[in-house]
């Protein structure tokens, strides 16, 4: 009985001691230092206006009037009772700024700066850690005035009693809204953000990507009439590579091929067409691409050609292509460019980017 027991116990011994294994497998996912490409090109143009919320009242104030009148219209004789309930709101104070926003801009990052930007100009590909950044632009910006907005609701409920002919009732609610502006004490330029509430820009990991800094068409915040306005730099991301974890460092383009993407930064007309002509060294065929109806906000895909001497050129949609050029381009093989459509001096304009 007991040399049963032990055989018993000795062939349970390794199924009980896999519990214990160190399994190799590697650590759990959050333990990866996710890391990414990150290149900031500021493209932003035009003057907008800014309104900050600098503060409100802190109270309601309510008050009721009662009037009783008598009027007499022709043969009739009219009794009113009108009672009147005025809610005034709290006033809404907002200092104005007048932003250039081809003025250079500090990048802030998760509360600290990574560098200033002037216009058309892009930082390095800078390594940041994947997930949510807190991003904001900082900018030197003109103090216009402050507004002051004071809204007020007056409801208005009484009767009319015409003597002899019987009476109705009325129940009227009014809202008002009075706007006051206050010259700044001191004309002066103030360090602002903006853009809006520190956007945050989430970074995936293992990604190569261009952030394009963009003035928009459209404010993000347009109220009272426009009086509280607040224009803004939209984040458009352009992705250029992902790679896995495994494969890293390959050859992003063969050195037989050059790879060109177009990205409309331009708030002028409402879309672009470009031209886009190449000349290969030796036998091979001229290159001739055209690219019509290019919407703002738009970037194209990577589109492969042969290296060689390339132009690009720029009009509106459907348009002769003319604008704009950027002639006698010497494209190497193995690389990926950017060409963006910016504003400049109230027209359009390329620049060109490399990727790699």
């Amino acid at each position: 009985m007991y040399l049963k027991f032990f055989l018993t116990a000795l062939l349970s011994l390794p199924v009980l001691l896999v519990g214990c294994l160190d399994i190799p497998g590697g650590p759990p996912e959050s333990a990866f230092d996710m890391r990414a490409q990150i290149r900031f090109v500021d493209v932003g143009n035009g003057i907008d206006t800014i309104a900050l919320l600098l503060r409100t009242d802190p109270d309601t104030m309510r008050s009721v009037f009662t009037a009783d009148s008598t009027v007499t219209s022709g043969a009739d004789t009219i009794a009113i009772h009108d009672t009147v309930h005025v809610t005034t709101y709290p006033r809404i104070y907002y200092r104005r700024f007048v932003a250039d926003y081809s003025s250079p801009f500090s990048v802030v990052e998760d509360g600290a700066s990574i560098g200033l930007l002037n216009y058309g100009d892009g930082t390095g590909y800078l390594n940041t850690p994947a997930g949510p950044r807190l991003l904001s632009l900082m900018a030197n910006a003109q103090l216009a005035d402050t507004l002051i907005v004071q809204v007020s609701d007056s409801e208005h409920v009484g009767a009319q009693d015409t003597l002899g002919k019987g009476s109705s009732k009325f129940d009227i609610k009014i809202t008002g809204r009075s706007y006051t502006v206050l010259p700044p004490g001191a004309a002066g330029m103030e360090n602002i953000m903006v853009d809006y509430k520190n956007p945050s820009l989430v970074i995936i990991t293992d990604r190569k990507q261009t952030v394009f800094f963009v003035h928009d068409i459209n404010p993000i915040i347009s109220s009272d009439g426009g009086r509280v306005r607040y224009g803004w730099m939209n984040y458009l991301v352009a992705d250029e590579r992902y790679s896995d974890r495994i494969i890293r460092n390959g050859a992003i383009l063969p050195a037989d091929s050059i790879a060109i993407r177009i990205v409309n930064a331009s708030r002028l007309t409402p879309s672009k067409k470009i031209v886009v002509r190449g000349i290969p060294p030796g036998a091979g065929p001229t290159v001739s691409k055209t690219l019509d109806s290019l919407a703002f906000l738009t970037v194209t895909r990577y589109r492969d050609y042969p290296p060689g001497s390339y132009s690009v050129s720029v009009s509106n949609a459907g348009g002769v292509t003319g604008t704009d050029s950027l002639a006698g381009l010497t494209l190497n093989g193995g690389h990926r460019f950017t060409i963006a459509i910016v504003d400049r001096d109230s027209t359009y304009h390329l620049r060109k980017y490399d990727d790699d």
